[in-house]
C-alpha cells in the first residue's frame, strides 16, 4: 500500500464523517425549526384574536372560571382521621367500625386558651380572671342543668369532672389562688 492510498482513504473517511455530522445538524435544524415555526403559528393566531376580541376573551374566561368554580359549592370536608388516614378497607378500620358499635362514645374534649391582656398570664389578677370566666362556663345552662350533668366525671385536680388546666392547682377556688402568697411555687409544687 502507498502512500497516495492511505492519504485518500483518511480524506474520504473525514469527508464521510463531516457530510454525516452535516446531515445530523440540518435535519435537527429542520425539526427545531418546524417546532418553533408551529410555535408562532399557534400562539400568533391567539394573539390576534385576543387583541381583536379582548372583551370577548374576557367574558368568556369569566365564565369559564365561573363554570370551574361551580365545583367548589358540592365540595365537602372530612375532619374525622380514622376516615380520611386510613384505608376503608383494612382490618383497622372495620376493627375501628366494630368497636364504635359496641362501644358507643358521646364525650368530646374542649379546649380553652387564655391569653393576659396586659403582663404575665400566671399573676393572680389573671388567674382570678380564669376562675371567674370557669364560673361562668359552669352556670351555663344545659339539658341536664349543669356541667357536672354533662361532663365525663372523672374527679381530678379538685373539681368532680375531668377538667385539666392549672386552675386545678387552686380546686378552681378564687378565696384559695387569693389566700396563695406565691403563686408560681404552688404551680412548681402542683
Amino acid at each position: 500500500m502507498d502512500q497516495h492510498e492511505v492519504e485518500g482513504s483518511a480524506t474520504s473517511d473525514t469527508s464521510r464523517v463531516t457530510n454525516t455530522v452535516v446531515k445530523q445538524s440540518d435535519i435537527l435544524s429542520r425539526v427545531a425549526s418546524s417546532v418553533d415555526g408551529a410555535f408562532v403559528a399557534v400562539f400568533s393566531k391567539i394573539g390576534l384574536f385576543v387583541g381583536r376580541y379582548p372583551c370577548v376573551v374576557i367574558v368568556v374566561c369569566c365564565v369559564w372560571t365561573l363554570f370551574c368554580a361551580a365545583g367548589f359549592s358540592q365540595m365537602t370536608t372530612e375532619g374525622r382521621s380514622e376516615e380520611l388516614w386510613s384505608p376503608t378497607d383494612c382490618d383497622a378500620y372495620r376493627d375501628y367500625k366494630l368497636y364504635e358499635e359496641y362501644y358507643e362514645s358521646e364525650s368530646r374534649v374542649d379546649y380553652i386558651l387564655l391569653e393576659a391582656k396586659d403582663g404575665n398570664m400566671l399573676e393572680t389578677a389573671e388567674l382570678t380572671t380564669a376562675i371567674e370566666i370557669h364560673s361562668d362556663i359552669e352556670a351555663l345552662p344545659s339539658d341536664d342543668g349543669t356541667l357536672e350533668g354533662i361532663c365525663k366525671l372523672l374527679p381530678t385536680n379538685g373539681h368532680p369532672c375531668h377538667i385539666n388546666g392549672i386552675l386545678g392547682a387552686w380546686n378552681f377556688d378564687t378565696a384559695t389562688l387569693l389566700a396563695d402568697p406565691d403563686v408560681l411555687n404552688t404551680l412548681n409544687s402542683w
